[in-house]
């Protein structure tokens, strides 16, 4: 089913600031779904007057332009050069693009619904104050979006696990969360996906401010006086620190490859039994043999007998089969084939369908 169609009156005006036009991919990817999207339009590109991008210095410049965080600045370049990808999402891209080539510009007293700020310098008050909506920033965990160096980079070196992307207003109020699964080995892929579903993100945001605005009899109310603000991160690792983090993501990176070589990586089933559900009882485990793997369990009862059923495939045959367990507290668990048995009796599982067991 189609979208509703929105007139360009309901269309929300978004004012997008940036330190300059040339941006990683991730931010040209947000500018591009807002400038396509049928609930908004981007009506100004305001840039902090940077100067117009120049090819970075040398590896051997900026350790020398900057000692105290020498082991940051070597990491993050072996780290890019190893895993960085021509379409991945720190490649630069002008956002002129977007526009034919010209940023879009209009009258400096217009009305503004939202600005979307990427920028390291505060957005100019002229401009935030005409936003209705507030300025919109993105937070991965406590990292502002332009210090885009040290996103995801405690998460992956410290194996924190996820990492958390914030859509914020007035870098005060969350207006949608996402979390992202970080990478084991490297923080410049492991930082890709977060920045990567930010512009879905932002879009699905916008849209649901659109159609709440449209349905709004005070749409038109003005917002709380705006107080420029630019969010400060946490500190760039020192030396020290950095050797630290190193020391523990190699340390963890080595004892997942000895598990992942010196033992068999295998799911395990867990049950509880209880009257109530959910249940706080403690989750008992089913283990399976080492020759073979298990899935998709499915709980069912037969007058007072507790079975699961799951799906079991031996290693050796490569051929996998439905298998039924009986649950009982006096004994342990055993395991039959429940489809292709020689005999069968019938048992009726929890959701009323019938299934066959051995």
């Amino acid at each position: 089913m189609s979208p509703p169609s929105v007139s360009s009156a309901q269309r929300l005006r978004v004012a997008v600031h940036v330190d300059g036009f040339v941006q990683p991919r991730w931010i040209h990817r947000i500018v591009e779904d807002v400038a396509a999207s049928p609930a908004c339009t981007v009506t100004v590109i305001s840039t902090a007057g940077a100067a117009p991008p120049h090819p970075p210095p040398s590896l051997a410049r900026r350790l020398v332009a900057d000692p105290g965080h020498a082991v940051l600045t070597a990491f993050t370049a072996l780290d890019d050069r190893t895993y960085g990808r021509p379409n991945d999402a720190l490649q630069p891209i002008d956002l002129r693009t977007l526009f034919g080539g010209n940023a879009p510009t209009e009258a400096a007293d217009g009305p503004l619904d939202v600005v979307l700020s990427f920028g390291r310098a505060a957005v100019p008050g002229a401009l935030a104050s005409r936003a209705r909506h507030g300025v919109w920033t993105l937070h991965f965990g406590p990292v502002p979006a332009h210090d885009a160096e040290l996103v995801g980079l405690e998460e992956v070196l410290r194996g924190h696990g996820v990492i958390v992307t914030e859509l914020r207003v007035d870098h005060a109020r969350v207006l949608a969360r996402s979390v992202s699964r970080t990478d084991v080995r490297s923080v410049r892929r492991g930082r890709n996906v977060p920045l990567l579903k930010c512009a879905a993100l932002v879009s699905r945001a916008l849209r649901e401010l659109q159609h709440e605005s449209a349905e709004r009899a005070d749409a038109g109310a003005p917002r709380f006086e705006f107080r420029p603000h630019v969010a400060e991160g946490p500190s760039r690792p020192t030396n020290a620190n950095m050797a630290s983090l190193l020391v523990d993501h190699g340390l963890r990176y080595a004892r997942e490859v000895f598990q992942r070589r010196g033992f068999l990586q295998q799911w395990v089933l867990a049950y509880q039994i209880s009257p109530i559900f959910p249940s706080t009882a403690p989750f008992r485990y089913l283990v399976p043999p080492a020759d073979r793997f298990w899935a998709d369990p499915f709980a069912a009862q037969r007058g007072d007998r507790r079975f699961i059923l799951f799906e079991e495939a031996p290693f050796a045959t490569g051929r996998g089969h439905i298998a039924a367990m009986e649950l009982r507290l006096d004994v342990l668990p055993r395991r039959g084939r429940a489809l292709g048995a020689p005999t069968t009796s019938r048992i009726r599982s929890c959701s009323g369908t019938a299934v066959r067991s051995s």
